[in-house]
C-alpha cells in the first residue's frame, strides 16, 4: 500500500461538505451551521480539542467531530495514536459532544463523550503501547491491518488494528488506531442512531 498523503487526504475531506451541511439542516434540523476556521488561532484550538463545527439544535447549541471514511465496513474507527508513539489521538484528546462519522450512504451520530469513556474505561486497558509497536516494528512505512479478538463485558469481540503510514513536507509518521464492530457498542448500551445519506462523491 502506498503511504497515506495528508494533503489529498484532506481535499477529499473537504468535497463532503455540501452534502454533510444538508444532512444537518434537514435530518438534524439545525438552524445554524458554523465550521471552525483552523487558519485563525480560536480554529486551532478548536482543532486541537477535535471540534471542526458548531449546530444550532432544538436543543441548542453544540459543538461536533466530524470524520469521513470512504467504505462502510459496519465499524466504527477510534484514532488511539494522532502521531505514534508521542501524540495521542482523538480517543483521548477529543472535547466534542458528538461525532458525525460520514459513510458513502449513512451517518452513525453518536454523543462523544460516552464513546470516550467506553474506550479509556473499557478498551484502552487492552490495547497496550506495545501492542502498536510490534505491528510498526512488522510493517515499516507500511498501510497495514491487524484483526484480532478482545473480550470486552464477557463477550468476544473482532477489533482491527490499524496502523496508517503518512507523508507530508517531507515527513512521515504512523498513525494508529482501532476499529470496533457497532454491536460491540450497543452490547455495551452506547446509545447512537444511524441515518440514511445520498453518497457522498
Amino acid at each position: 500500500m502506498k503511504a497515506h498523503n495528508f494533503y489529498e487526504s484532506r481535499k477529499t475531506e473537504t468535497k463532503h461538505f455540501a452534502a454533510a451541511d444538508i444532512f444537518y439542516t434537514e435530518q438534524m434540523d439545525a438552524t445554524k451551521i458554523v465550521r471552525c476556521d483552523y487558519s485563525t488561532k480560536e480554529g486551532r484550538n478548536f482543532q486541537k480539542a477535535d471540534i471542526d463545527l458548531w449546530l444550532n439544535l432544538k436543543t441548542g447549541k453544540v459543538s461536533v467531530s466530524e470524520k469521513k471514511r470512504t467504505r462502510d465496513y459496519n465499524d466504527l474507527y477510534l484514532e488511539v495514536y494522532s502521531k505514534f508513539p508521542d501524540t495521542p489521538g482523538w480517543t483521548t484528546l477529543s472535547k466534542a459532544d458528538f461525532l458525525a462519522y460520514f459513510f458513502p450512504k449513512r451517518v452513525f451520530w453518536a454523543g462523544f463523550p460516552q464513546i470516550i469513556r467506553f474506550y479509556n474505561e473499557q478498551l484502552a486497558p487492552r490495547f497496550p503501547q506495545e501492542l502498536f509497536k510490534k505491528l510498526r516494528h512488522h510493517n515499516r512505512e507500511k498501510n497495514t491491518i491487524e484483526k484480532i479478538t478482545v473480550n470486552v463485558a464477557g463477550l468476544s469481540c473482532p477489533v482491527s488494528l490499524i496502523q496508517a503510514y503518512n507523508e507530508c513536507d517531507g515527513n512521515s509518521w504512523y498513525t494508529m488506531g482501532i476499529s470496533i464492530p457497532f454491536d460491540m457498542l450497543t452490547n455495551n448500551h452506547i446509545k447512537y442512531r444511524i441515518y440514511e445519506l445520498k453518497e457522498i462523491t
